[in-house]
C-alpha cells in the first residue's frame, strides 16, 4: 500500500487494508449493490475495532457488519472471503424468491438471470472462482451471503441495514 501523506491518519491506513485483504473489487458508482456495504461495512468495523475515535463513513455498512459478527462472530472470516463463496445456478433463483432482496438488486439480477446462470456454471466447469468471470458474480455472491438461513434469527436488523444503505446511496445520488 501506498501512503502518498505522512499526515493520513492510521484508521484510514488500517480502512485500506481491509480492502487489499478482501480483494474488494472496484465497483461502479452508478450502482447501488449489496456487495458495497458488505465490503465497506467490514472495513469500517475492523477500523472501529483498531481505533474507537474512528469515524464511521458508512454507517449503515458499519450495521450491518456489526450485527451480522454479533450474531456469528466467524463471519468475520467470511466476509473477508466473500469473492470466493462457491456458487451455483440455482442460487439466482433463490435469490429472486427471497422476499429480503431490494427491488433494486432483483431487477438487475433478473433481467439476466440466463447469463448469469450460464457463467455460474461455465466458471464451475472450469475451476474460475474469479467474481469478476461471473455476470454480476459480487452481487450475486453478497445475496447468497446474506441470505443464509444462519441469519434468519436477525433477519429484520439485517433488512434494515440494508434499507438503510440503499436510501443512503438515493440521497447521494
Amino acid at each position: 500500500m501506498l501512503v502518498k501523506s505522512a499526515d493520513t491518519p492510521e484508521s484510514i491506513i488500517a480502512h485500506e487494508w481491509v480492502h487489499m485483504v478482501q480483494g474488494t473489487l472496484e465497483y461502479f458508482r452508478g450502482f447501488r449493490l449489496l456487495y458495497v456495504p458488505l465490503a465497506e461495512g467490514l472495513a469500517e468495523f475492523v477500523t472501529k475495532e483498531l481505533y474507537p475515535d474512528h469515524v464511521v463513513k458508512y454507517p449503515a455498512g458499519y450495521e450491518l457488519v456489526a450485527t451480522l459478527i454479533a450474531s456469528v462472530p466467524e463471519v468475520i472470516g467470511e466476509l473477508l472471503q466473500l469473492n470466493h463463496l462457491p456458487l451455483i445456478p440455482e442460487d439466482v433463483d433463490t435469490i429472486l424468491a427471497s422476499a429480503h432482496v431490494r427491488s433494486y438488486s432483483r431487477d438487475l439480477i433478473a433481467r439476466m438471470t440466463d447469463e448469469i446462470r450460464d457463467s455460474i456454471r461455465t466458471a464451475n466447469e472450469v475451476g474460475i472462482d474469479d467474481p469478476t468471470f461471473v455476470t454480476l458474480g459480487e452481487e450475486v455472491r453478497a445475496w447468497k451471503f446474506i441470505l443464509d438461513r444462519r441469519f434468519d434469527r436477525i433477519r429484520d436488523r439485517l433488512d434494515e441495514a440494508i434499507k438503510a444503505w440503499f436510501e443512503e446511496d438515493d440521497k447521494k445520488g
